[in-house]
C-alpha cells in the first residue's frame, strides 16, 4: 500500500513536468533510395508539409520547423529505411504532420 501511495504522490508531483512535454509521433518506411536521393526527397517532403523554418541538412537527416512543431526525416540507406519524427504541443496536429510528411516523401 505504501508503494502505491508513493507512486501516486510521485505522479501528482511530476504531473506539471509531463504537461510541458511535447507529443512525439514517428514512423518509418522501406526505401531503396541512395543517401543523396533520400535527403533530397526528405527536404522536399518537409518543405511541402510546411516545415520551412530553420531547415537543416546533415549527412543523414533533414530537420525543419513549422511554428511550434519540429520534424526530422532520417535516411538510412544501408538499412533500406527512412525514419520520420514530428514533435509538438498537440498530439493530433503532430500526427497529422507525420502523415503529411510521409505522403510527400
Amino acid at each position: 500500500m505504501k508503494r502505491v501511495l508513493f507512486a501516486l504522490l510521485f505522479l501528482c508531483a511530476s504531473g506539471s513536468a509531463w504537461a510541458d512535454a511535447p507529443f512525439i509521433w514517428n514512423g518509418w518506411q522501406d526505401t531503396t533510395l541512395d543517401m543523396e536521393q533520400c535527403l533530397n526527397r526528405a527536404e522536399y517532403a518537409l518543405r511541402e508539409s510546411g516545415f520551412t523554418e530553420e531547415v537543416a541538412i546533415t549527412t543523414s537527416s533533414v530537420f525543419g520547423m513549422n511554428g511550434q512543431y519540429r520534424a526530422t526525416v532520417r535516411c538510412a540507406p544501408p538499412k533500406e529505411i527512412v525514419f520520420f519524427v514530428v514533435a509538438g504541443p498537440t498530439s493530433g496536429t503532430a500526427k497529422h504532420f507525420l502523415g503529411t510528411i510521409r505522403s510527400n516523401f
